[in-house]
Parts: structure tokens; sequence; C-alpha cells
């Protein structure tokens, strides 16, 4: 599997919809570090009301299609030359219990959650001592 970009929430399915019917299997993921430099709250906090993402990861499956797909990615109308049935692909995937979500993922969401949290007490605090003081 090979990184090929990252893209927008608002592309995603389109560029699913034309990898898959190109016949070129792609891994989907949540950019967590492109979401995080995005977000003006903490990802954790979005996640929590169960928001898309802002930001996917998207790999190429299978290393030999990989030039080909940054050539379906740049160009929607591109005949791949060795497509493979993508539903097939997928199916065999799960049988063989690929592409599970990383186990490590709620944890990385709680400390971003603990972080939004802490940065939020400090300016809570810096408000109350501006208040205190002008008393």
């Amino acid at each position: 599997m090979r990184y090929l970009v990252s893209v927008k929430f608002e592309q995603l399915h389109e560029i699913e919809d034309r990898f898959r019917a190109g016949g070129i299997p792609i891994y989907v993921e949540e950019d967590q570090v492109r979401s995080n430099e995005a977000a003006i709250v903490p990802v954790a906090i979005v996640s929590r009301f169960n928001l898309p993402a802002p930001w996917y990861r998207i790999s190429v499956c299978i290393e030999e299609q990989f030039e080909e797909a940054k050539q379906l990615l740049a160009d929607s109308n591109y005949e791949v030359r060795a497509p493979v049935d993508v539903e097939e692909f997928e199916k065999r995937m799960k049988e063989l219990g690929a592409n599970r979500p990383v186990a490590l993922r709620p944890s990385a969401r709680a400390l971003n959650w603990l972080v939004g949290m802490i940065l939020l007490g400090i300016a809570v605090a810096i408000a109350v001592i501006a208040l205190m003081s002008k008393s």
C-alpha cells in the first residue's frame, strides 16, 4: 500500500467512485495530521459528535497500480490499463482481516480532547484573573 494524496471530505466520495470505477482499490483513512492543522476546535470534539473529518488520506492498495492511480487522480477520463475487480479485492481483504481500524486512534482522540479542555481552562483562568485585576 502506498500513500497517494490527502483530500477534503467534500472530494472524498467522488474520488472513491472514480477509483472503484477505474479498477484501482484504495484505502481511505482520516488524515489526523492535516485535520488537526486545519481544525478550529480539537478533532476529538468534532469526532465526538460524529461529524466527518475534514481531511482523508488516500492510499493505493496495489503497488503496481500507483502510477496509473496518479494519472486517474489527475484525469477522471483516464483509462486504467490493468484494472482489478475492486469488489472482489475488498471482499478478499476482509476475509484476510486486513484494513481494520487502528486500535490507538481513540487514544489520540482522547488526548486531543484533554488538550482542548486544558486550553479552555487556561483561557477561563486568564479571563478571571483579568476581571479580578480590574476590581
